[in-house]
């Protein structure tokens, strides 16, 4: 999840904000070996096209509510890690981040606003709340947020993300791969985001050079290992990897901050 610049801490440039959502030293070149390149124990290939097993995968991970997920994200300043659970009906993300040099910010998105907390509060003047929250969608949200809103790579859960990859006009079946030692099948296409983008911007559309490549392992359960977003944006390259592990059929239980531990990016902003 590509977070917000933050006043007074610009932890990440706001692409995803290219915040529903968006997962290192990886580079452009090293995007096809998310995975180990080893020999995998045998899988059988799958039936039909690529596109078909995506779409197989993205309807399997759809019988679940809840998974645990590790990512690593580059950024402009750094590489971040983010370790937590994302949940679906509603779609629900918990994770904590951490980029060298800052403390971790734990970051919550849930009921279409993204939360992200301080947890040495934010002093007197904010009533020592701890969370800012930016609203994404619906009342309050600002144009910019509530296109933003519309990029589907802001959140790194599996769902969102198979539905990035599955938006490709053309998908291909790189090859059978390992991640961590689980055999898996590597499929990669570059996702349409203007198909996508109920509210096209720059960011979202593909417009100003902006393209996203999706990665996709694949196991032999038929749920995505791992995935890995190629964000390019002119000459600048952010490659997000994610794994997932842990797929339950239980809600994640996430929720929303309380509202009195909570101030608007709005408030944070004008001090």
């Amino acid at each position: 999840m590509r977070h917000r610049p933050a006043p007074r801490r610009r932890l990440l440039a706001s692409a995803v904000a290219a915040a529903l959502a968006a997962l290192t030293a990886l580079t452009a070149a090293a995007c096809s070996s998310g995975a180990e390149r080893e020999a995998a124990t045998a899988l059988p290939t799958p039936p039909g096209s690529a596109s078909a097993a995506v779409a197989l995968a993205a309807q399997k991970a759809g019988g679940y509510r809840s998974v645990t997920v590790h990512a690593t994200d580059t950024e402009w300043n750094g590489t971040a890690t983010m370790t937590g659970h994302a949940g679906r009906l509603p779609l629900t993300v918990d994770l904590r981040y951490r980029l060298a040099g800052f403390p971790t910010m734990p970051t919550v998105f849930a009921d279409g606003a993204l939360y992200q907390e301080y947890p040495q509060g934010l002093g007197s003047h904010f009533g020592y709340r701890h969370w800012v929250v930016t609203v994404l969608a619906g009342p309050g949200a600002s144009p910019h947020d509530q296109q933003t809103a519309g990029d589907p790579a802001l959140v790194q859960d599996p769902w969102t993300v198979l539905r990035l990859l599955g938006s490709a006009r053309s998908i291909q079946r790189v090859g059978q791969e390992t991640v961590d030692g689980v055999p898996a099948w590597h499929y990669r296409g570059v996702a349409d985001l203007a198909a996508l983008a109920p509210a096209p911007s720059p960011s979202v559309s593909g417009q100003d050079g902006v393209s996203r490549t999706v990665d996709a392992w694949i196991g032999a359960d038929g749920l995505p290992v791992r995935m890995l977003v190629t964000t390019r944006m002119g000459t600048d390259v952010y490659p997000d990897r994610i794994d997932y592990s842990g797929f339950s059929t239980s809600p994640s239980g996430i929720t929303a901050p309380p509202a009195d531990d909570t101030i608007t990016e709005a408030q944070f902003l004008g001090g």
